[in-house]
């Protein structure tokens, strides 16, 4: 921050870290000037921002960086803050005990919130992510007390930025990967879940006109192989064929369980063919191929030193059969019980950010979004 002109001297005060959410004010005493005259002054950031009364913390480009997240979703950095536990077995984030449904999300000032089931786009049970971490600078986490400015909430807000290029080409490539000789067996279950998963990418950000316009681009691929199993809990299913045996004695002992040899108006076809439905087209193990693929381009454009402009553009595409009971296992039920999962969000987001004086700036925001969640039936409508 350069300080001074006129009859006084400058001062060029460095190291001052704006973060998100945060406002930042800059004091310096200025002398006299003289014939050549230029005082530098090195601070590091406050450790308490004394123009705020809010309970936050930001999470900062280097925690999201560099710390391993499972599932690789930004937001989950916030369990890392203070009041902040995860909401039961919901997958929302509850802040001082307040239920996840009450949250807010923004990104780059646009809410990123999906209306229906009040929870951030992609949902906890549906999309793993929407917006890539590789596209998240930081993030803030405001937990109580937060300024008028961030509404639609009563419990926490997660405000996050995205990254934008710099006069330096900057870029990175990433893969995780998980197999089933990696994973724990689940303790109630007894079973690995997950059998594969696996998450690519990258971005890249650099200058297109040094010092005045910007680009950075993120791609995130995700792949997860769960199958689902049904079966049923009333013993073996061949002892089902006692059902369609029509025997004299009318019917069938297998252990413990007493089966009816003859069913009144079912004809000993029409039974067997409803046994082999069962055993052959609603029960086993069927596939759950998760696919999902995010690309995220943003410009920034510098107007002049008081004017900046930027817009991104999300586009995501999520898939997954036999997604809509997220079970592993279910009991006594079959597979027309579920179905696809699909979710399309489309997001254009604008911002212009003016300094007015040297107390006054304006921000203005635009957001075109399209968040499209759809859930097919595997056994199609009713007649």
């Amino acid at each position: 921050v350069l300080l001074g002109g006129g009859s006084f001297a400058k001062v060029n005060q460095k190291n001052v870290a704006v973060l998100v959410g945060s406002t930042v004010t800059v004091d310096a005493t200025l002398p006299n000037a003289g014939v050549s005259t230029e005082v530098v002054v090195t601070s590091e950031a406050p450790l308490l921002d004394t123009e705020k009364v809010a309970a936050s913390q930001v999470v900062s480009e280097v925690l999201v960086s560099n710390l391993p997240v499972n599932g690789r979703r930004f937001d989950n950095f916030v369990l890392l803050t203070p009041n902040v536990v995860p909401d039961g077995n919901s997958g929302l984030i509850s802040f001082r005990g307040v239920s996840g449904i009450y949250n807010s999300n923004l990104v780059d000032g646009a809410n990123n919130n999906q209306a229906f089931f009040s929870e951030a786009r992609g949902r906890s049970i549906g999309a793993p992510y929407v917006y890539p971490i590789d596209a998240i600078k930081e993030f803030s986490s405001e937990n109580a007390g937060y300024s008028a400015e961030f509404g639609q909430a009563a419990g926490g807000v997660i405000n996050a930025i995205t990254k934008s290029g710099t006069n330096a080409i900057h870029g990175d490539v990433y893969e995780q990967y998980r197999t089933p000789g990696y994973n724990a067996i689940d303790p109630i279950a007894k079973a690995k879940p997950v059998k594969v998963q696996h998450q690519f990418g990258g971005s890249i950000g650099g200058p297109i006109i040094k010092d005045k316009l910007f680009y950075h681009f993120t791609y995130d691929g995700y792949r997860k192989v769960t199958p689902i199993t049904y079966r049923t809990t009333y013993g073996n299913l061949n002892d089902l064929a006692a059902l369609c045996d029509q025997r004299t004695s009318n019917y069938l002992v297998r252990g413990t369980s007493i089966y009816p040899s003859t069913i009144p108006g079912v004809s000993p076809t029409q039974c067997t063919a409803a046994v082999t439905f069962l055993a052959t087209k609603q029960l086993g193990t069927y596939g759950r191929n998760v696919k999902q693929d995010i690309f995220f381009p943003r410009l920034d454009y510098q107007l002049n030193d008081k004017t900046h402009l930027s817009a991104s553009f999300l586009w995501q595409n999520y898939k997954q059969p036999n997604g809509y009971n997220t079970s592993t296992t279910v009991n006594n039920g079959g597979v027309s019980e579920n179905g696809t999962a699909i979710f399309h969000e489309r997001f254009l987001v604008v911002n212009a950010e003016s300094a007015l004086s040297s107390r006054a700036a304006n921000v203005i925001h635009f957001q075109w979004a399209r968040d499209l969640e759809t859930a097919s039936t595997n056994s199609g409508g009713p007649n």
